[in-house]
């Protein structure tokens, strides 16, 4: 893009090039080796016990689903997915990060007959005229200019698998950008009835449902946590965007809600994926961090909130995919990240957006009742 900086400035570089390396290094190495099964995948590959880092994925992955699976390290397939998932196994490895052959629980009513669990029964389901319109014209700008996903007939399952989910998942319904999500799903897995269990999981096991219903609550509040984070380690840019009032949801509800579809494509859409799936909710703000930070330099440039708001419109992520998962797990540029901590901040962060919420409810209620000076209200 015209506004997009390189990957990384030559100062970040030389900051954090080779110590990002070792530390990627180090981090894959580490966990397979407290794991325990670094020994047996080293074996299995002809080495010497400690070259399950380097070892060929096939090989490390037969070792890691052989192992008795409450005797996993829980950072073992994080470590693994960062590595780079071979294309041929992506399916097989998604559908195990997501569990798709175990029962899928029941997270919302459906508006199906008990007896119609296949999503061939959702064409007979009469949803709402403003629903059907709605995933008719998503479906009509997916991906339009992919041929794999046309070749495999992508428009017509992504139909299906839209109309089953908002007619099985009444309180999700339908939302914007859940069409990405399943069409990357059936580019992979490429299967109808698992990519529907799969998109249901994906939300749980993100937890992220949030971002799509309750007036995107969540959403707002994981834009809150993103803030937080640039606020303590990119403060230039944080700065920036405090002088010219921009909201960080024009860029967060992009990304977020389609992890990532409208600025990575190809391999590196897939390369996150993969850690996304793997890793959780951590990998979405790490990957998000790394992506803003490359251009921390370019924000702080803008001399406007148009220029901002032109920046993040142009931007695609164009380098590497190992060096922006290298960026996204490196401890120089995103620093620690725990799962706690993170949920931490999670968690009082909707606190925040909810109590917001109200206040703004009860200061339209007395505007609306006319008992209170609008101007009194907003100052309160």
């Amino acid at each position: 893009s015209s506004g997009q900086l390189p990957f990384a400035s030559r100062g970040r570089a030389a900051l954090i090039g080779a110590a990002m390396l070792r530390g990627f290094q180090d981090l894959v190495a580490g966990s397979m080796q407290d794991f325990g099964w670094a020994q047996q995948a080293s074996a299995m590959a002809g080495g010497k016990g400690n070259d399950a880092a380097t070892a060929p994925f096939p090989v490390v992955w037969k070792a890691y689903c052989s192992k008795n699976p409450r005797l996993r390290d829980p950072r073992a397939l994080g470590a693994m997915a960062r590595r780079g998932v071979p294309e041929d196994m992506r399916a097989e490895v998604w559908r195990h990060c997501l569990a798709i052959n175990a029962a899928l629980p029941v997270v919302a009513p459906s508006i199906l007959p008990p007896e119609a669990t296949e999503l061939a029964a959702v064409e007979d389901v009469a949803l709402s005229a403003g629903l059907a319109d709605l995933i008719e014209a998503d479906v009509a700008r997916t991906f339009p200019s992919n041929e794999v996903f046309r070749k495999l007939g992508g428009p017509a399952s992504l139909r299906r698998v839209l109309r089953y989910l908002a007619a099985t998942d009444t309180e999700l319904g339908y939302c914007q950008s859940l069409n990405f999500l399943a069409a990357v799903l059936l580019l992979v897995i490429r299967e109808e009835q698992a990519v529907a269990s799969a998109l249901e999981r994906l939300l749980v096991r993100l937890g992220t449902r949030g971002w799509y219903t309750d007036g995107m609550q969540q959403l707002r509040a994981d834009t809150v946590v993103l803030e937080g984070l640039i606020r303590e380690r990119l403060p230039g840019m944080y700065d920036t965007f405090q002088t010219h009032s921009f909201d960080l949801l024009f860029v967060s509800s992009k990304w977020f809600l389609c992890l990532f579809v409208t600025v990575l494509e190809g391999e590196s859409l897939c390369r996150v994926w993969d850690v996304i799936l793997s890793d959780g909710i951590e990998a979405i703000f790490r990957v998000a961090f790394a992506l803003l930070a490359r251009l921390s330099e370019a924000v702080e440039a803008c001399r406007s909130l148009d220029d901002l708001v032109i920046l993040f419109q142009a931007d695609r992520y164009e380098g590497p995919a190992e060096d922006l998962i290298r960026s996204a797990y490196s401890p120089n540029l995103v620093g620690t990240l725990s799962r706690s901590a993170l949920a931490q901040r999670r968690q009082e962060a909707a606190r925040q957006v909810s109590s917001g919420d109200l206040r703004a409810e009860l200061r339209n209620t007395h505007l609306w009742r006319g008992g209170v000076r609008p101007a009194s209200i907003r100052a309160r």
